[in-house]
């Protein structure tokens, strides 16, 4: 069985587990006819793309082993250092890097890099304090793979990975209604599906904190509580001190084998 076949069997096979219709996880991705010769093996999707159709059922794309081509490699590796430099707030690294990877010529997934380039473009305006160019930026990136004008139903939604951070930048900075809606959707999702897993702890978190004009006390605690215990349930530390602090911080203290965590987290920095 070649990659393609494989490839196939893997999309078809948690598409038909989650009874979900090819229109619904391709929309904005690619063709419908497109995607049928991606899962009857006539065509094989590119890391882009693969990445994005998984992302849009709930699964961990990185957890299959993937032979990738010398163009994907090195827009993969840019990728990564863009990353860096954002969360390092560099400003010039992050010039330098998004345009070396604007300037590499895209043969497929044109709509997937574009809207990293718009992304970056915002997160670029972000850093120089430019709000309201850095939403019409992030809207311009989401609008090239989510076409749905209207936030009011996210819940009927499938989301890539990028286009749920798209959202959740967008709410982060002006937005309250649209972050809780986000907050409640994951709440919602299994334990095991892949967005639940990125973003649950840091977007209650951040929601709670924009939440100390809006919510009692008692509210903030539920959706703290309810955020540490999905990640007891899949034992994942990232976030974890930021929301025992939180909690701490309501109630002025914490339980002892919460206290011990917390410590421990301080301690690995």
């Amino acid at each position: 069985m070649n990659d393609s076949n494989v490839i196939g069997a893997i999309l078809g096979m948690e598409r038909t587990n989650l009874s979900l219709t090819i229109s619904k996880v391709c929309d904005g991705l690619c063709s419908a006819s497109t995607y049928n010769r991606y899962e009857s093996g006539k065509m094989l999707p590119d890391k882009f793309m693969l990445s994005a159709l998984l992302e849009r059922m709930g699964k961990n794309p990185n957890r299959i082993v993937y032979t990738v081509t010398d163009e994907e490699h090195k827009l993969l590796d840019i990728k990564k250092k863009l990353k860096e430099s954002i969360l390092d707030n560099d400003y010039e690294r992050t010039k330098e890097y998004f345009d070396e990877y604007s300037d590499i010529p895209k043969t497929r997934c044109k709509n997937i890099h574009k809207q990293l380039e718009f992304e970056i473009e915002g997160e670029l305006c972000r850093m120089k304090g430019d709000t309201e160019e850095t939403l019409s930026l992030y809207r311009k990136a989401l609008e090239q793979t989510f076409k749905k004008k209207s936030l009011d139903n996210i819940n009927e939604s499938l989301y890539t990975v990028r286009e749920f951070k798209l959202l959740y930048k967008i709410g982060e900075i002006n937005d309250f209604d649209l972050l809780f809606k986000l907050g409640y959707f994951l709440k919602k999702l299994a334990n095991n599906h892949y967005l639940k897993i990125v973003f649950y702890g840091d977007l209650i978190a951040d929601l709670v904190a924009a939440s100390k004009d809006r919510w009692m006390k008692q509210m903030q605690l539920e959706y703290l509580e309810d955020a540490l215990q999905y990640k007891r349930q899949i034992k994942q530390s990232r976030g974890l001190s930021r929301l025992l602090k939180m909690k701490k911080d309501i109630l002025g203290k914490l339980d002892r084998e919460e206290e011990i965590l917390l410590g421990m987290e301080t301690l690995m920095g």
